[in-house]
């Protein structure tokens, strides 16, 4: 089965006067026993994308990466990122610094 590990990176594009987003995605073959499928509750069809989730929830959970980095890991939006801690019951990293970001934000946006 194949981890797609990604890397993302942000570049101008002078002629269109845009930011755009890069992707670098690395594949590495991991083999593992069958049980780890039963017990992760993962279906081989889609172990590449649990995976991925798997590894986001545990770098969240491990305050190695913030909550919209993990989502961007996982791959998937930041709300369903949100659902997936929840139904895990992981505890979230919410500091005074994201409270601070977060109102400058909305601030911003007129939120």
């Amino acid at each position: 089965y194949l981890v797609q590990i990604s890397r993302r990176w942000n570049w101008y594009n002078i002629t269109n006067r845009m930011w755009k987003e890069v992707l670098i995605v690395a594949e590495v073959d991991v083999k593992l026993p069958e049980e780890i499928f039963t017990a992760a509750k993962l279906r081989k069809e889609n172990a590449s994308e649990e995976v991925r989730k798997l590894i986001a929830l545990e770098l969240f959970r491990e305050n190695a990466v913030s909550m919209g980095k993990a989502a961007q890991i996982a791959g998937v939006p930041l709300a369903d990122f949100m659902n997936l801690w929840a139904r895990r019951g992981i505890p979230i990293h919410y500091t005074m610094d994201d409270l601070e970001i977060d109102r400058k934000t909305a601030e911003r946006l007129n939120v």
